[in-house]
This record gives structure tokens, sequence and C-alpha cells, in this order.
């Protein structure tokens, strides 16, 4: 069962566990964003100068990497006007919302161009139907000793063990699990990043800003996300496949030495 449903990425070439189609999940995608669009219907705004200046990023990002599998799909953007909220996302469904919080809190073009190719590489690399496959076979697995916990214990030490057995599953599996789909979706938007001719180097100095300005960061092995410090040290990394991709695709001179926050202020 397992075997039969996994399928090679054409991006990244790695080989993964799909049960939903793409299909299906944005067909699910289209509904969540009605959901969303409902919820801030009075803060979503599609005109103006920062709307603008999304689109035009976007845009540009789609533009130098229009090659890459399932790019050519209907893309939307839309702001939330919420300064409150540092966050941005893009949904199966194309559609790409950014708040205005995420739009204060990076300094430069490129760093919202890192952002929002981080989201893009989620939906291009079919993360929501690979992280729903993944946890529907998980369920799947973990069904037959809940059962047996519910049938031969008391009900008072089947509700711990049931709690303990959940925990256990979302620490060593779901969450890191998690954490390997958002190292993916920055390696892959740094290369999109840099294609599209902006500073790669950004993408490492946007994270350690926030790492800066964190007041209670959660521990890493309890949270969906990599640490601020592993993805900046990962972006690092990084570096010198950036440039080598920024060389090939790009006219304009190199941003500079390949230190990836060298002679750039963190603001």
């Amino acid at each position: 069962y397992y075997v039969s449903h996994l399928v090679e990425d054409p991006i990244t070439k790695r080989v993964k566990f799909m049960l939903f189609s793409e299909k299906q999940i944005r067909q699910m995608a289209n509904i969540e964003c009605e959901v969303i669009i409902e919820n801030y219907k009075n803060q979503i705004v599609t005109s103006g100068q920062q709307y603008n200046y999304v689109l035009r990023v976007a845009q540009r990002i789609l533009q130098a990497n229009s090659k890459l599998p399932g790019a050519k799909r209907e893309w939307q953007v839309l702001i939330v006007d919420d300064k409150d909220t540092k966050n941005a996302f893009v949904l199966p469904s194309g559609h790409i919302f950014i708040f205005t919080g995420m739009l204060a809190a990076v300094s430069n073009e490129d760093q919202l161009a890192a952002i929002i190719a981080h989201e893009m590489s989620h939906a291009l690399l079919c993360h929501s139907a690979e992280a729903a496959s993944k946890t529907h076979f998980l369920e799947m697995l973990m069904l037959l000793p809940i059962v047996a916990l519910w049938t031969f214990l008391p009900d008072s030490i089947a509700i711990s063990s049931h709690y303990f057995t959940e925990y256990i599953s979302t620490v060593l599996f779901k969450l890191p699990f998690s954490r390997s789909l958002e190292t993916e979706a920055d390696t892959v938007g740094l290369e999109m990043v840099a294609r599209a001719c902006y500073d790669p180097r950004q993408a490492s100095v946007f994270w350690r800003k926030m790492e800066r300005l964190a007041e209670d960061e959660q521990i890493e092995w309890l949270s969906t996300h990599p640490s601020h410090k592993t993805r900046y040290e990962t972006l690092d990394g990084l570096m010198p496949k950036a440039f080598s991709i920024l060389t090939r695709y790009c006219s304009k001179s190199d941003p500079g030495p390949r230190a990836p926050r060298l002679g750039i202020a963190v603001v």
C-alpha cells in the first residue's frame, strides 16, 4: 500500500508518499481560501501601493521560474491589513496571502522575495498534499494500538496512554516531518530567489533579524518550523549553489562576497 503511493517529486527528485492528489488538495484549498477571505473580509486589500509592490515581486519570481513544474497556475495576491501579524502563506490553489505585519518586518525587496518564494515553494512542491497523506497514513498505523488500549485497559489508564501515544507520534514523526518540509521550501525558495536575480543572502539576513527580535521562540523539537538560527545557518550553507544560479541566470554583477551576511546590516 505504502510503496504503491510513492512518487518522485519533479523538482527535488525526492521520493515521497502521496495518497491525495494535488487536484484534491487544490479543491480543498479553494474552500479554505473562501473561509479565510470571509474571516478577513474587511481587511483584504487587492489594490494600492503595497498590493502593487507584492504583486511586482511575485510576478518577477514567477517569470524567472516559469519552467518549474506547477508554476503555470492561477496565482493571486491578497494583502491582509493586520499590522500585528507577521505572516505569509500560499495555498495550493495559488492564493498568496501577505499580512501587512510581514511587510513591515522585511527590510527590503530581496527579503520580501525570499518570503514569497519560500511560500510558493510549498505550493510547487505539493507539501499540503504530502503532509495530509503522511498524517493519514500515520493515523491508520496508530489505529490498532489505540483500539487495543481502549479495549484492554481501564478508561483512566487508556486516556493517559492515548494522550502519551499521540504526543510521541507528534514529537517523533509529525513535527520533524513538518520541519523537513520547511527546510525543503527554504532550499527551493532560495534557488527561486537567485533565479529571479534577487540577493539570496537577504534570506539569511531576515531570519537572523527575526532571531534577534523574537521575544520567546518555541523549542525547536516542539515546533512545526526550524528555529530561526537553524534556518539562517542552513541558508548560509546553501549560498554557494544560490550564487552559482545567480551567476548563470543574471546579467548583473555579483552582489558581493560569498560570505552570506558580510557587509549587510541587520536592521
